[in-house]
């Protein structure tokens, strides 16, 4: 078995780092996009749950590197809730909101009022998935 890193993983630990030392992110558009790359190779040669999910988890990372979680919040929630009706199991969705509290719970933090009530309300979205 060969373990490969999962950028996406670095990327919301970056975000996690930079959200608790209340300091601005430092995510490049060229990083991004070689998250992008990655798990849209993914998707494309060998699609699953995790490289699925994983792009609308990228989309949601960006936001908050962004401080645009408000106005892609909706459309964040929108794209969980398809895939949950085409994979419904439980303990994959409990996977997701836990990673998604890892990076937004130190957001609200640090993030204005309008960004701390999209985070709350997409944290209760995931929550609801991961319920069942």
């Amino acid at each position: 078995i060969v373990w490969r890193p999962d950028p996406r993983a670095y990327t919301s630990a970056e975000l996690r780092l930079a959200f608790l030392q209340r300091r601005a992110p430092l995510l490049t558009d060229a990083r991004l996009s070689a998250v992008r790359e990655s798990l849209d190779k993914a998707a494309n040669e060998k699609p699953d749950f995790w490289s699925v999910v994983g792009q609308s988890e990228l989309g949601l990372l960006e936001a908050l590197a962004q401080g645009r979680l408000a106005g892609s919040g909706p459309a964040l929630m929108d794209a969980f809730r398809e895939l949950k009706a085409r994979v419904p199991a439980v303990w994959s969705w409990d996977s997701v909101y836990t990673e998604a509290r890892f990076t937004l719970e130190p957001y609200q933090a640090v993030a204005s009022a309008s960004e701390q009530r999209a985070a709350v309300e997409l944290l209760k979205g995931l929550k609801a998935l991961a319920a069942g």
